[in-house]
This record gives C-alpha cells, structure tokens and sequence, in this order.
C-alpha cells in the first residue's frame, strides 16, 4: 500500500502519540489520539477501553454512552486466563471470540458471526450508541485487555469494509499494543500498593477473589473482612482493588466510620480546584457521572469532563484509585 506524504505524516504522528502515552498517562491524552485515528481512518467515531486496578478506563469519542454502561453493568470478574467475564451469555460468548485472536487488528467482520447483529445486546446497545460497523484494535494484556474501536456512518462508508482501511490499522497496531503493554506494567504492582496498605492512616482490607487476606493497614488489626464491611455504615467503602499479577481481581475495603477525614478538604489538599475537590469526593463515594451531575447541578458531559481532569491531577487510572489517593496523600500505582 502507498501511502500519500500526508498519511506517512499521520502515521508518524500517532505512533509518536502512542508511544508517549505511558508517559502522559491521561485520558486526555487517550482521547487526542482516538481523533487523530479517527481522521486517518475515516471514522466518525469510537471509544478506547482498557482496566486498571479493576476498574475500566473508558474514553468515548462521538459515541452514545450505552456501551460503557453495559460493560459496567455485565462485568463480573477475571477467569484463570485473565479474561474479563460477563453477565450476558450472548455478550460474553461475542467477546471471547475477539479475546481468543490476541493482539489483533479486528474489523467486525472477521470476528462476529452475522447473527450477532439481531442479538439483544448488540440491537439495543451498539445500535444506538451509533456503533453498528467497526473496526477495531485489540492488545492482549495479562490481565484484560486494552481496545481502541472506531465506528463508520453505515456499511455503505467507503472506508469500511475496505482493505485499505484495514492495512492503516496494522500499520498503527504495533504502536498501540506497546503502549498499552507499557501503560499496564506502569499500573498497579503488588510491592507498591502493598506498600501503601502498610502505611495507610485507616482501616483498610485488601483481599483476593479467591478469598485470601492479602494485606491489612495497621488501623485494621483485629478486624475480619465480614467484620468490616457488614457494618451498616455509609462510610465504609468497597471497591475493585487492582488486578495485581499474581492475585488476579482484588476487593478492598476502607473504613472511615470512625475518622473526620473531610474528603473535598483532602482534595484541595491534593491541589485539586474547588470544583474538582467536589467531583473527587463524588467519585470517592462511588457515585456515577449522572449522579455527579446531578448532584452538582452539572450537565452529563461537563460532569465526564471534570472526573477525567480529577482523575489525571491525581495521578490514578480509575476511579476507585480516587480514594486511595485522597486518603494517603500518595497516588497507589507505580510512577516510574
């Protein structure tokens, strides 16, 4: 394939943005590379997913919102091949059929069946989150996987379904997969989040899916896992914990029942702005971007846009990673 002066340019371009993406580590960074794949291809759209600390990084580009919604909704937890599973058989039989091709370049295609398209799952949630015709990437991580999705007008669109598109993608693949690669051994590792548990100033349980206590904080001595969380407090956090290597998908528990700890003050402190404190400590809650809306008298999007900046100042990958990061000063994932 040829390519024109202009599309070696782009090409450059967008292995270059992906490569500095371990070192930018934001979502808004994620999001300038979707656009610039986006013009190369000639998408109208798409999305980039992948998790960290159990928890998905979502970046949506021109899309409806239905997709993220129905990962969130259908996730259930890792198999012992490090594969996501999920709720809907029908979703779940779909996506493992992309999973079992690896790091891969996948146009729809190729990966899905045509009865894919009258299921439930795929007529009332691709369909009007604009996402019907895609072609997309994926990179196979030991635990999960990182995808970059772009969505086309219509089978018609000249640019689906057409070899030329596909061969831009491989040629931006190997980019994407490195970068996603670097990006998940610079996420959580069981000696630093460990490490913080140690120190950490409440009490707090880490335990593993298959139900090992793998770390408790010097505030949670002589207390039990069922202990802590059956407590009929509102300030008694469980979140996703990391997906750390060798532990597989990990819950942890946080109990600030008995503590003052004031978590918008703890974000100013962190150097957020005023509002961004009021975001962080919505997300810290664990309340979703409509009922931050909703709560801040905000719209959805202007919502979205504040938890992306929240989650960037503060150096974490998901949301759960908020609390962590208010509470101990320090953000629980691996800097270098």
């Amino acid at each position: 394939m040829e390519l024109s002066s202009a599309e070696v340019e782009q090409v450059a371009e967008i292995q270059r943005r992906l490569l500095e993406l371990p070192r930018d580590r934001s979502m808004g960074a994620i999001r300038e590379i979707l656009e610039r794949i986006a013009e190369f291809v000639g998408a109208k759209g798409g999305w980039s997913g992948n998790w960290f600390d159990g928890q998905l990084v979502f970046v949506p580009l021109n899309i409806g919102p239905q997709i993220e919604q129905q990962i969130l909704d259908n996730y259930l937890g890792i198999d012992e091949e490090g594969f996501f599973l999920m709720k809907d058989p029908d979703y779940e039989a779909t996506n493992r059929m992309r999973r079992e091709m690896g790091s891969n370049v996948a146009p729809d295609w190729e990966v899905y069946p045509d009865s894919v398209r009258s299921e439930d799952w795929f007529t009332s949630i691709f369909v009007p989150a604009g996402a019907e015709w895609v072609i997309g990437m994926t990179a196979r991580l030991p635990v999960g996987e990182a995808i970059m999705v772009f969505t086309y007008a219509s089978k018609d669109d000249p640019n689906y379904r057409n070899e030329r598109t596909v061969a831009k993608f491989k040629l931006i693949h190997p980019a994407f997969v490195a970068a996603f690669e670097r990006l998940y051994e610079m996420s959580f590792d069981r000696d630093t989040f460990l490490g913080l548990i140690d120190i950490f100033p409440y009490p707090a349980i880490l335990k593993a899916n298959d139900g090992e206590i793998c770390a408790t904080s010097p505030g949670a001595k002589g207390t039990d896992w069922e202990g802590m969380v059956s407590k009929d407090e509102p300030r008694v956090f469980v979140l996703q914990g990391p997906n750390l290597p060798d532990l597989r998908g990990t819950q942890l528990a946080i109990d600030l029942s008995d503590s003052d700890a004031d978590l918008n003050h703890l974000g100013r402190k962190a150097g957020l702005s005023e509002r961004q404190s009021e975001v962080a400590e919505q997300i810290a809650m664990g309340h979703s971007d409509k009922e931050i809306a909703r709560t801040l008298g905000i719209s959805p999007n202007t919502a979205r846009r504040h938890c992306e900046a929240v989650l960037d100042r503060l150096r974490v990958n998901s949301r759960s990673g908020v609390l962590m990061a208010l509470l101990s000063g320090r953000s629980p994932r691996r800097l270098a």
